[in-house]
């Protein structure tokens, strides 16, 4: 209709109606390209959104996760402290509470943090929806922190491989099935546990003391005073990104 109208507006030199002609379809063109900017700016604000939602979701999981391994940490640190104070005692006086202490503080402590929605952010170039500046300096802060305490976080040390050859593998067996924490995972994908309040391991008195007497001559005093070092080095660690967790997740919400 537009092209009929500009034509006949040319043959008959009707230079007033070209003019309208023209606006008109300036005017068509730039409303197009505006409603074109306003859908692509809404399509942009509701990823953002999505991506907002899934951090939030990420970062809780992060922050449980630490909550509950410093717990956990405190647990096996309790007994590793124990453990060495019986080593540094009367070596008569150890009992069945000493066996349970040297085992206990041989499990492994350690945190993976989850960034899967953060590293797709940043691959997909969609970093950039996350419509605050804040906020954005606030999320990579934590992925960095988390980042450069991973290895912290992770070292297993000495302990608990110089356990396993020193110590009797049916007493191992026997206090596995008694002593150890139980692992699970949440609906968010955070490992949790469940420690055991007491776990008499009721060993037979042979098997006791071959028990003791293989800690004995293991000498694991410095292998559980590194243990002991690197439970601290640990708890630091989970403290500092648990603390950027929350700051993270404090940011996102002033978005809401």
């Amino acid at each position: 209709m537009i092209l009929a109208n500009l034509a006949k507006a040319l043959r008959t030199q009707n230079w007033f109606a070209v003019l309208v002609e023209f606006l008109i379809v300036i005017a068509g063109v730039v409303i197009g390209f505006q409603i074109t900017a306003w859908n692509a700016d809404r399509a942009e604000r509701e990823i953002g959104r999505e991506y907002v939602v899934r951090l939030q979701g990420e970062l809780e999981a992060n922050r449980d996760q630490l909550e509950y391994n410093i717990a956990y940490a405190d647990w096996v640190r309790g007994h590793t402290i124990a453990a060495l104070d019986a080593l540094r005692g009367d070596p008569a006086g150890l009992d069945e509470d000493f066996i349970v202490d040297a085992y206990i503080a041989g499990h492994g402590i350690g945190v993976r943090v989850q960034a899967d929605t953060f590293d797709e952010l940043l691959s997909t170039g969609a970093f950039q929806t996350i419509p605050d500046a804040d906020v954005r300096q606030s999320l990579v802060r934590f992925y960095r922190i988390a980042e450069n305490s991973e290895s912290f976080m992770i070292d297993v040390g000495q302990y608990q491989s110089a356990l396993r050859r020193a110590m009797p593998y049916d007493v191992i067996t026997r206090l596995r099935a008694v002593c150890s924490a139980v692992f699970e995972v949440d609906e968010q994908g955070s490992t949790i546990f469940n420690i055991p309040d007491t776990c008499p391991p009721d060993l037979s008195s042979q098997e006791f003391d071959e028990a003791i007497q293989s800690l004995l001559a293991a000498d694991l005093v410095p292998e559980l005073r590194e243990s002991l070092a690197l439970i601290e080095v640990k708890t630091v660690a989970f403290l500092r990104v648990g603390s950027a967790a929350a700051d993270a997740l404090a940011a996102l919400e002033r978005l809401e």
